[in-house]
């Protein structure tokens, strides 16, 4: 922001750093846990291999936690006066 960028552009910015590793992740994370199906459900007792609400709501549950642990500090530093920042360093 001290260096011209809007609250709306440098939130929108980090908002989309922050969604692009946690796509990352859910594919990385699907692709193994597709991979391991079958190894997992011998491990895991009434899952079966290809369970689609596991494979659906697991990836959904942990991208809103992402997201929310990337909106809320990106919206407080939104906060934050650029003079004040600068100063403090």
């Amino acid at each position: 922001m001290a260096l011209g960028a809007d609250r709306k552009r440098l939130l929108w910015m980090t908002l989309r750093e922050g969604c692009r590793l946690i796509g990352i992740g859910a594919a990385c994370g699907l692709a193994l846990a597709l991979a391991f199906s079958r190894v997992l459900s011998a491990m895991i007792f009434k899952i079966g291999a290809a369970d689609p609400t596991t494979f659906v709501l697991a990836p959904l549950i942990l991208s809103v936690a992402g997201l929310l642990a990337t909106y809320l500090p990106s919206r407080k530093a939104t906060l934050v006066d650029p003079n004040v920042a600068l100063k403090y360093e």
